[in-house]
């Protein structure tokens, strides 16, 4: 009998793809009411320490990352038994959730709104008189704020490691921040507050460039956005959880806002986005020109990336023949007509730098296209 049971065992593991060596294996648990594996499985294995580094789940996934928010495309397992950890989202929690916004529907947003500003407040005034070492970057007007409070601090690293050995999990992302729009409740016009929330944050890191004594004077900012499906809420283990999204469009920003050093722009779009604030951007507030098809670095796809630019009015802005004058120059450079680009892009503004990435392009192929030009540039760096 208990040869037979641990037949039948061995053979679910084949099953859920797990490969069963008792020499490997120090402890083993399965549950499973419903002979499946949909939501009633439930498993736990632990492989032996001196094994715990080399094991390989047959499902590896975001739990098991060796970083899960560093949202990188190859994937890295954790050290140790946490390589292991893979899961579902937990059905009945969601189901709660589900109910909690239709609840949450009949809410008067005023109130919410209301609510969240007397929170900013109080932590402003907190963190002021108990840190007076940080300095607060977000605007102190209701009008100008969001639901979110940020302070800078220079010494930021070595803060947060002195607070996780001190056992506080923290999440350190360095220079970079990450905002997202249509969640948890769906917003029209996610594009158009997107696009504003962009231009106002260069805005801010212009009108910072001319004061010498402010703490963001010699920062250059780069925002790169994207559009579409992605994984969004409360992510992560018992002990590190978050509010976050993930998945390729959030992978396709973060490349973006890293093009936009290697393309002299300041913001950059992907094609969804871009076409969404053609049909629906004001051009009193901004306007949209294609820069180049790029494959970025460690991608297969390639992706037609564009510009948002602002105002015409603007006095450091190009004029609208200017944008046409450059997308008519792109679609000589994309077609191969190289020295008809080149003398299209000669005749744009000296202070047009998004320019200089096709001219460097062009010269560096020595104003002729490779071999099977297909009209996209291939960034080798990431």
């Amino acid at each position: 009998m208990k040869a037979t049971a641990a037949h039948h065992r061995r053979h679910r593991f084949r099953k859920f793809g797990f490969r069963l060596d008792w020499e490997t294996i120090a402890a083993l648990h399965l549950l499973n009411l419903r002979q499946s594996a949909a939501p009633n499985f439930d498993a736990k294995i632990l492989p032996a320490p001196r094994h715990a580094d080399q094991a390989r789940a047959a499902l590896s996934g975001w739990m098991g990352h060796a970083k899960p928010f560093a949202f990188d495309l190859g994937y890295a397992p954790a050290g140790g038994v946490e390589r292991m950890r893979v899961g579902t989202p937990p059905v009945l929690a969601m189901a709660a959730l589900e109910a909690s916004l239709d609840i949450f529907a009949r809410v008067d947003i005023a109130e919410v709104r209301a609510a969240s500003l007397a929170l900013g407040d109080l932590l402003i005034a907190e963190v002021e008189r108990r840190c007076p070492a940080l300095k607060l970057v977000t605007p102190r007007s209701h009008q100008q704020r969001g639901s979110q409070v940020s302070f800078a601090f220079d010494g930021g690293y070595a803060a947060m490691q002195a607070l996780i050995a001190r056992g506080v999990i923290g999440d350190f992302q360095g220079d970079a921040a990450m905002g997202f729009w249509g969640w948890p409740l769906a917003e029209v016009d996610a594009p158009l507050r997107a696009a504003q929330a962009a231009l106002a944050i260069r805005a801010l890191f212009e009108a910072a460039a001319t004061q010498p004594e402010h703490p963001l004077a010699d920062f250059r900012v780069g925002i790169g956005i994207a559009m579409g499906r992605a994984v969004a809420g409360k992510i992560g283990t018992a002990d590190h959880v978050k509010v976050t999204v993930f998945g390729p469009v959030v992978n396709l920003a973060a490349r973006l806002e890293s093009m936009t050093k290697f393309v002299n722009a300041s913001i950059l779009l992907d094609p969804t986005i871009a076409g969404a604030l053609r049909a629906r951007l004001p051009r009193e507030l901004g306007r949209v020109r294609r820069v180049a098809i790029v494959r970025p670095y460690g991608l297969t796809s390639a992706v037609e990336v564009s510009e948002l630019v602002g105002p015409a009015g603007d006095a450091v802005e190009l004029t609208d023949q200017q944008l046409v004058d450059y997308e008519t120059a792109l679609a000589a450079f994309t077609a191969g007509r190289w020295p008809e680009a080149r003398e299209l892009l000669d005749r744009l503004p000296v202070a047009d730098r998004v320019k200089d990435f096709l001219i460097g392009h062009i010269a560096h192929h020595r104003h002729r296209p490779p071999e099977k030009w297909d009209g996209v540039v291939a960034l080798e760096v990431k």
